[in-house]
């Protein structure tokens, strides 16, 4: 004669399979992330450069000081900033950076002074600012030189 137990040893028999199962496969994938996250990443290197290619040159742009667009003077952006210039020659573009430092300035100033308070405060709006710079840099201050901007580096961005 069989007892009313019978079905539950069956049932909490399968249950104990399908944790020991279910215990197996998840095992080696804890394992992998843990031995992934204990093992150290390589050393992060810059690019590298060409051989015989001079190292890059940052040159100082400068604190600039613009109302923003649309604020009637009650805003304004407060930003310094620096460009890494690489190239052929770097420092004939940093002669040149210094060289023109007003025309620069005066064309930066003019892109600055677009902005609103809602573009700059747009996610991403610091890269957006970043590749104009550059792109100011590239095709007005250095075009015909031997060196390129090709970093921007914000050492202050205030807004108020």
């Amino acid at each position: 004669m069989s007892t009313g137990s019978e079905p539950l040893e069956r049932e909490s028999g399968s249950k104990k399979s399908k944790v020991l199962l279910f215990a197996s496969l998840l095992l080696p994938l804890v394992a992998g992330a843990g031995l992934a996250l204990a093992t150290p990443s390589p050393p992060r290197t810059e690019e590298q450069l060409p051989l015989g290619a001079p190292d890059p040159v940052v040159h100082d742009l400068g604190q600039m000081i613009v109302n923003l667009a649309g604020s009637r003077g009650q805003r304004y952006l407060k930003i310094k900033a620096s460009v890494e210039l690489s190239g052929e020659d770097p420092s004939e573009g940093a002669d040149r950076l210094k060289a023109e430092d007003p025309a620069i300035r005066d064309a930066l100033i003019q892109r600055l002074s677009t902005k609103t308070l809602k573009d700059l405060e747009a996610v991403g709006a610091k890269d957006a600012l970043r590749l104009e710079f550059i792109d100011v840099l590239n095709n007005q201050a250095l075009r015909g030189t031997p060196a390129r901007a090709d970093r921007i580096f914000f050492t202050e961005f205030l807004i108020q």
